[in-house]
């Protein structure tokens, strides 16, 4: 194969077919890594080929390691020795360079590949695999044939922005760090947005969302839309995986979603295309009393100020038009977990959480945004609860095993209540799905006519 095909056609698989890798193509790969680039030529790297199932599922469930380390029949796990030429981990270096070599061979064998870097509690990973205490885990090197086809990926940067000739010309990045969105600026949380689609294959979900949560949501809106065609715009959903569940509308009615960036609305155009796409911040170029329906998709919770989106929605919505708004409750029990991970677990930065990788997010007073709504001339007519226990508990549930094994050595003790909490959760979500208090219930929406018009 071409060498620059190879490059072009070098792709993060997360699907494979189930039949094994011959030994002798495990060993081409592996021998590709030897022929790369080595400080001092000390050759830094060893590699395990894990090709039991029994094995594979094992680092998963038992190690830790993300959720597609389970997918593939070979599981190439790679060490690297950190006693030598330590300075500037020319030891990483090195191994690194040997993973990329692997890569590139595996895809000109016809072969699908992924760097993991979420290996799990490395005690444990020790352990199963037998390695000793000299040598360090670096990541995993998944490996087999695609199972099917998958999204294209995100774009790449331009040349212009990573070449430099003689000096660097630094691109300021003004990212957040608080999981708070009030401590953070409307142009932090866009980049974050930004470059997080870039992060991954399009079409990822960073949202955490149930599809029981998501069916209610389409049934509420499919309601409201009802027979004729409606003129419909989201605000600010990133990243599309609420959106998406209302496909189908789409095709018999016109949606735009405003996104805060380019990026970002690209990233959702592909889960949800026969959309229309607009990038904004506050005011958008839509003309005014043009729109049947707005509707926000738990995204005023990720704004350090709401109050735009509901400014910039009376702005284009009909006479007759509507507001809906779902959102997650702060007096409930989605507030109290929320109190739970910032105040008791003390942890406030985004990176150190993983339901707030799509960036910052806080609950809102069910009260406060009733009366904000209100204050902008809106008629709340229906105020509902949609589950008083949040269903995101149950995606939760089934990923709290790995995250602690990779994450838990950053959190204080009460990291030990997690579980048993969580579990408790679940059994009371499904003892209380019925209940649609609008005060308590962690996942509420507010339908609103716009009212007539101010001058």
């Amino acid at each position: 194969m071409n060498l620059d095909k190879v490059f072009i056609e070098r792709r993060s698989v997360r699907e494979f077919q189930t039949n094994p890798v011959p030994t002798e193509h495990i060993k081409e790969i592996v021998q590709a890594g030897l022929q790369a680039p080595t400080a001092s030529n000390r050759q830094h790297w060893r590699i395990i080929a894990v090709t039991n199932p029994e094995t594979i599922k094992r680092l998963h469930e038992e190690v830790g390691a993300q959720d597609i380390v389970f997918n593939p029949p070979v599981v190439l796990t790679v060490l690297y020795n950190p006693l030598f030429n330590e300075r500037r981990s020319a030891h990483v270096q090195s191994s690194s360079a040997a993973v990329e070599n692997m890569l590139l061979k595996a895809t000109s064998l016809g072969y699908g590949t992924t760097w993991v870097a979420g290996m799990g509690d490395d005690e444990i990973l020790r352990s199963l695999l037998g390695i000793p205490a000299a040598w360090e885990p670096m990541c995993y090197v998944l490996l087999g044939k695609i199972a099917k086809s998958f999204p294209p990926p995100p774009p790449k940067y331009g040349i212009d922005e990573v070449l430099f000739f003689e000096k660097f010309v630094e691109e300021k990045i003004d990212l957040p760090d608080s999981i708070r969105p009030i401590e953070c600026t409307l142009e932090q949380i866009g980049n974050h947005q930004k470059y997080l689609s870039r992060s991954s294959y399009l079409g990822k979900d960073y949202d955490y969302q149930h599809e029981l949560e998501t069916d209610q949501i389409h049934q509420k809106i499919s309601e409201i839309v009802g027979e004729e065609c409606k003129n419909v715009v989201s605000f600010f959903g990133y990243d599309g995986t609420v959106y998406r569940c209302l496909n189908d509308l789409m095709k018999t009615n016109q949606f735009a979603d405003i996104e805060l960036s380019a990026a970002a609305a690209e990233f959702v155009q592909y889960k949800s295309p026969d959309s229309r796409y607009l990038v904004a911040q506050e005011k958008t170029d839509l003309t005014p009393s043009s729109v049947d329906l707005c509707v926000c998709l738990f995204s005023l919770e990720k704004l350090p100020d709401y109050r735009i989106v509901l400014k910039e929605a009376r702005r284009i919505l009909k006479p007759d038009g509507k507001l809906l708004v779902f959102f997650k409750n702060k007096r409930s029990f989605y507030g109290l977990i929320y109190f739970l991970v910032e105040k008791i677990l003390g942890v406030r930065s985004i990176s150190a959480v993983f339901p707030l990788s799509p960036g910052p997010y806080e609950p809102i007073s069910s009260s406060k945004l009733v009366a904000d709504i209100e204050s902008f001339g809106y008629l709340p007519e229906e105020c509902s609860g949609l589950f008083l226990i949040p269903a995101e508990v149950l995606v939760f549930s089934k990923k709290l095993d790995g995250y602690l094994k990779r994450h838990g050595k950053y959190l204080n003790v009460f990291k030990y209540l997690i579980k048993p909490a969580l579990k408790f959760a679940v059994a009371l979500f499904f003892a209380t799905r019925k209940m649609r208090s609008f005060k308590l219930s962690s996942s509420c929406y507010i339908l609103a006519a716009s009212g007539t018009q101010k001058s």
